[in-house]
């Protein structure tokens, strides 16, 4: 649960402001919320209901039927109101960013509780991302793995609606893989996620890079759009006990190690962790391995150039997480 005066207090520090009323009213009700939805149909009492604009909606269209059934406040992005439809508003100038925070707020910030990957790029995330969890549950950490290919948790699968769910399911995802014990948590984090702060309140602990080309460009418009909403997850890295891992080969990787505060480790021919002798086979890939922890041959059971990139990044992401090579 949190009060009325919590939720102003995160306003104005993601505002900028000292003082949470100033430049703007606040309702003169007190109010506690116990969920958060930016779905009108998913409220209930207790709820906080985010109306935020999308392409095709804007979700004030819908704060009414949210208070009918029960939700105890609105939040948006309007100046110069203190209630819509007779319930308290909240007015943020970052209200989808504000939506992720509490809810993971509401979950207990499970994020805190494991060691969270987040994997950007065109392509190679979902490849990585199982690689990284085989191995690190080889390693004795059990691994939630959230992506394309399904969210799994304890070994049990649910569809993947969205490559990255929206902020309100990753927290409840979040809070079931703490639950299971889960000690690790990879996850594919798309372009469209970052650009809509869909991974807001996530505590990431590594982000890794594979490689950028020309993709989405319907909804980013030109490459550098693209790149920059992609470069938002290596951006809030920040202190020594945080870690990148790009692939050093990929021509944007110089935007990626610029915008981490943190230690990176780089992959690829001219990379940190590299691949020599590559031998491949019908039966598989052999190479030697080569990081900055050590040596060893190495097999995979998967062909071609770009499997031997992912399997480097993830070997790299492990690397840094202090999985023995």
């Amino acid at each position: 649960m949190l009060t009325h005066k919590e939720i102003y207090k995160l306003i104005a520090k993601f505002d900028g402001r000292k003082d949470p009323s100033r430049g703007r009213p606040l309702p003169d009700s007190e109010f506690n919320i116990t969920a958060i939805t930016e779905d009108s149909r998913r409220a209930a009492v207790g709820t906080l209901f985010a109306a935020l604009r999308g392409q095709r909606h804007d979700g004030h269209d819908f704060a009414e039927a949210a208070v009918q059934l029960g939700a105890v406040a609105i939040l948006g992005d309007r100046t110069g109101i203190s209630t819509l439809c007779g319930a308290p508003y909240i007015a943020s100038t970052a209200p989808r960013k504000l939506l992720g925070i509490l809810a993971h707020a509401l979950a207990g910030h499970p994020s805190r509780a494991m060691k969270v990957i987040g994997i950007t790029g065109t392509n190679g995330k979902s490849s990585t991302a199982c690689l990284a969890q085989a191995i690190l549950e080889h390693a004795g950490r059990p691994t939630a793995n959230f992506g394309t290919l399904g969210y799994a948790i304890a070994g049990e699968a649910q569809p993947a609606p969205h490559t990255t769910p929206f902020a309100e399911d990753l927290a409840t995802l979040f809070a079931k893989a703490r639950d299971a014990k889960q000690t690790h948590l990879v996850m594919e984090v798309s372009s469209h996620a970052l650009h809509q702060d869909r991974v807001a309140g996530i505590d990431f602990d590594i982000a890794a890079f594979t490689n950028l080309t020309q993709d989405h460009l319907d909804y980013h418009q030109n490459m550098q759009a693209y790149r920059e909403a992609k470069q938002k997850l290596f951006e809030q890295l920040e202190g020594d006990q945080k870690f990148a891992v790009i692939n050093a080969g990929d021509p944007h990787a110089k935007y990626f190690l610029d915008a981490a505060k943190a230690p990176c480790t780089t992959y690829g021919a001219a990379g940190d962790c590299r691949a020599t002798h590559i031998d491949t086979r019908v039966e598989g890939t052999h190479f030697q391995l080569e990081t900055p922890w050590g040596n060893t041959a190495a097999t995979l059971r998967l062909l071609g150039e770009h499997n031997v990139l992912n399997a480097l990044c993830a070997a790299a992401i492990c690397g840094v997480a202090g999985v023995p090579v």
